[in-house]
């Protein structure tokens, strides 16, 4: 008797044992499971939130970073930048001379930027009655140390409604751009939100654009910026016109036709 009633009192446990190992188990992995998902969820966040502040730092650095490297050129060679400037200063007395016009030009040293053409040229021609982007092109440099070039232009329908086309190149080993594939929704009139987006993709390599803008006689001015300083323009007036090209540098060149 006592030896069958051992071995019923060992069974019991025994099946005991398996039915709490089952009722505690599954708990026990699913707790396990939700730690792993709660963590996996917070890395998430925590990436998300790594990325956007990023984001943020290269757009609010972007504009800097290439003043930043101008001034660095300058300082490497600041004879250059007051060369440049002088020369500046020079053609735009030589424009007035090219169309008998009263120039705005009392200083020996200008920045070759748009507004300080616009200001020599405002006692002569008035203020710029409509401006009009023409292109924009920026190329960029990538994590990998490739370089990718990002322009767009402008086409001014009958109806005066801009419309942008977008085209993507990719620069190979030796600096030649090489067309992208891209959607027909993001090639025509791509939002701003889209271009910032392929500005911050990598460093600023450069970032050039062409304008026009208009007087209030007809006269024609044609600008070319390169990282936000004047590369060449020339105005029309009449049948006579003036450029100038490489005002970006010590070696800029006009001529008045």
């Amino acid at each position: 008797m006592n030896k069958n009633y051992l071995i019923t009192a060992v069974a019991t446990i025994f099946i005991m044992a398996i039915f709490f190992w089952r009722d505690h188990s599954p708990t026990t992995n699913s707790s396990a499971e939700t730690e792993i998902e709660v963590d996996v969820e917070a890395k998430a966040k925590l990436d998300t939130q790594k990325k956007s502040d990023e984001v943020i730092r290269n757009q609010l650095t972007e504009s800097q970073n290439l003043k930043e490297n101008a001034n660095q050129l300058a300082a490497a060679n600041p004879e250059a930048m007051v060369e440049t400037q002088r020369a500046f200063a020079i053609h735009l007395k030589q424009l007035g001379q090219c169309f008998g016009l009263q120039m705005n030009v009392d200083q020996d040293q200008i920045e070759p930027q748009f507004s300080n053409l616009a200001t020599a040229l405002s006692p002569a021609l008035g203020d710029v009655l409509l401006k009009l982007d023409d292109w924009t092109q920026f190329d960029v440099q990538l994590p990998d140390g490739s370089q990718k070039r990002v322009r767009t232009e402008v086409e001014y329908l009958e109806n005066n409604t801009p419309t942008t086309r977008l085209q993507l190149y990719k620069l190979n080993e030796q600096g030649m751009p090489e067309l992208q594939k891209i959607e027909d929704d993001l090639a025509t009139n791509p939002d701003d939100g889209f271009l910032n987006g392929l500005r911050q993709e990598g460093k600023m390599v450069s970032d050039e654009k062409g304008l026009r803008a208009y007087f209030s006689e007809g006269e024609e001015l044609v600008v070319v910026e390169k990282n936000g300083k004047i590369q060449s323009y020339s105005l029309s007036k009449g049948e006579r016109s003036f450029s100038c090209s490489e005002t970006d540098s010590p070696s800029s060149r006009c001529q008045c036709l």
